[in-house]
């Protein structure tokens, strides 16, 4: 267990070298040197119910003696205790706060701030699972952290929103038993009122138009390795079917072979056009 800082504790009467204190972050309850505080030409008095610590008859540190753990807890605030800056506040690279129990050295300038830096310690949890610890008592040992003082001043964490954002939701492989086993044994009724899928098939009836479109792209930069420079698209407007011919130039004889092919197809597929809209540029012979 290693010493990380030190600082210096703002009690009035005591010499520099008595108010030094060592802070290491292992220690949950902070303690105090009866012997540093003697050695330095004071008196401690202890008795059943609350210590004092005297220089020259006056009282300069009193503190009442726990009944839960028999420990006497310093209340660093007197009367005479002289105005001191706070001790710097703690970081990321000096994660050790040292907070009141045995006594009371605070290096956080508000309740917000606290909050904040008790909601870092914790690893950034989600607020509600927080309260729900702090309300069952895992955080007894954490100064002046309550329930209600989250809800008062809710940290704010980036970190915490992004530690959060991959979960896997809820319900993707359900446990519980699926209540309708058998959709067969469903009347009409209970399965439209429950959109259950059946077999049954709807149709509707379209009039069939005939029309057919054809229409040549422009010619390709590289040409196909069989020497193709063109495709012939060919749409069927009935059956939503899209064809390409590919030709080598757009001459009679290939847009002829190119037509002629694709009726072809679209014959053997019982598609029969009767309409052929073409393009302004096309073979004289169609």
């Amino acid at each position: 267990m290693l010493s990380t800082h030190t600082t210096k504790l703002p009690i009035n009467g005591l010499s520099d070298d008595a108010k030094t204190a060592h802070i290491l972050p292992d220690i949950k309850t902070n303690l105090v040197s009866i012997a540093q505080i003697v050695d330095d030409g004071c008196e401690a008095t202890f008795n059943t119910t609350n210590v004092n610590i005297t220089r020259d008859n006056n009282i300069i540190l009193t503190g009442p003696r726990s009944k839960e753990t028999g420990l006497w807890h310093l209340n660093l605030t007197s009367p005479t205790s002289e105005p001191t800056s706070p001790p710097p506040m703690a970081t990321d690279e000096n994660i050790c706060y040292y907070v009141t129990t045995a006594i009371s050295s605070r290096p956080y300038t508000s309740p917000k701030e606290l909050i904040a830096y008790y909601h870092a310690c914790a690893g950034y949890p989600v607020l509600s699972t927080w309260r729900t610890a702090i309300k069952n008592g895992n955080f007894k040992s954490w100064p002046h952290l309550t329930e209600q003082a989250v809800l008062k001043y809710p940290p704010i964490s980036i970190a915490m929103h992004k530690g959060h954002m991959q979960q896997q939701r809820q319900g993707l492989h359900s446990t519980k038993e699926n209540s309708i086993t058998n959709p067969d044994l469903i009347n009409k009724e209970e399965m439209d009122f429950l959109h259950i899928s059946s077999r049954q098939l709807t149709a509707t009836c379209v009039e069939i138009t005939g029309k057919m479109y054809a229409d040549a792209t422009g010619r390709f930069t590289t040409p196909s390795i069989t020497g193709n420079k063109y495709h012939l698209i060919f749409y069927n407007y009935d059956a939503n079917f899209i064809h390409v011919e590919p030709i080598k130039n757009t001459s009679s004889e290939q847009y002829v072979a190119a037509y002629t092919r694709a009726l072809e197809i679209f014959t053997n597929l019982n598609l029969f056009p009767q309409v052929i809209i073409q393009d302004n540029e096309t073979a004289a012979t169609l």
